[in-house]
């Protein structure tokens, strides 16, 4: 088992533990902005989706900047949680 599924193991225990239930899912990201993201078929944008901010900094080499390994962009796979069902949190980008 790679990291990446004990997470997913650990947010899905979590989720369990929670009374109005919480959701753990591997999506695909639409667009960093406005966030938009994929799972399964239903599509999830607005102020629904937050993403986390080290996943979409796009650095400036400009400034010297190192190129950010973790930058999810459209068409990446990420990891989605949501604690209501009406809320839904871009973790990170996740790879096999």
């Amino acid at each position: 088992m790679n990291g990446v599924e004990e997470l997913v193991q650990v947010f899905q225990a979590i989720a369990q533990e929670q009374r109005d239930g919480g959701h753990v899912a591997i999506g695909t990201l639409l667009s960093r902005s406005p966030p938009s993201v994929r799972v399964g078929r239903l599509t999830l944008d607005g102020d629904r989706v937050w993403i986390n901010a080290a996943a979409i900094y796009v650095p400036r080499p400009e400034l010297g900047e190192p190129p950010n390994p973790d930058l999810a962009s459209p068409g990446d796979r990420v990891l989605v949680v949501s604690p209501d069902g009406q809320t839904y949190v871009v973790v990170c980008k996740v790879v096999r």
